[in-house]
């Protein structure tokens, strides 16, 4: 699998030579069964990686609570920062929690915590991401339409907005809310 998605040696190498080796070839496997697009695929692998470096210290059947990824996460994505890989930590941190919650869960090391209480507009989200289903989406795609939504949800709630009254005005404030968080550093 690492072969069809990476050319550089010095990369191949880093991949098939990085803990869980064969758990991420297999989760990459199963990402492009799935129908997940090429693009995405070379993502999470890079992303997978850096996980399996930052877990490998913990036994290999812990189960990863919300909070200690948490930690894990920001922990690393300062780092990114630091590194000068990232101008900021927000999205570094909130992709490798991402990732590492489809990682972890098809590893069966993911710890379900109780489900958040209902939201006002979790129905809506529903219809709205099975009419998604109908162009095929693959689960990942799903998932991460799902995560953007929330967030988009979660910034309206925080301001006392609601979807019936929103205006265009509101969503450029998002977009400029989100514009503050964006690097060309990659």
């Amino acid at each position: 699998m690492f072969e069809e998605i990476f050319s550089s040696p010095a990369v191949l190498r880093r991949h098939r030579e990085g803990p869980l080796a064969s758990e991420r070839r297999d989760y990459l496997q199963y990402l492009k069964d799935r129908g997940a697009a090429s693009s995405t695929v070379v993502i999470q692998a890079r992303y997978c990686l850096s996980i399996a470096q930052e877990i490998q210290r913990w036994p290999r059947e812990h189960c990863f609570k919300a909070a200690e990824l948490e930690a894990i996460a920001a922990s690393w994505a300062a780092r990114r920062v630091t590194q000068g890989r990232a101008a900021a930590p927000r999205w570094p941190k909130e992709n490798f929690r991402y990732v590492a919650c489809g990682f972890l869960e098809r590893l069966g090391r993911l710890a379900h915590n109780q489900d958040p209480p209902p939201g006002p507009y979790d129905a809506l989200v529903e219809d709205f991401l099975e009419a998604g289903q109908g162009r095929m989406l693959a689960l990942v795609t799903r998932n991460k339409h799902n995560w953007h939504i929330r967030q988009f949800l979660f910034y309206l709630n925080q301001r006392s907005h609601s979807l019936e009254g929103l205006t265009p005005d509101h969503i450029d404030a998002y977009f400029k809310h989100l514009s503050q968080t964006w690097s060309r550093v990659s």
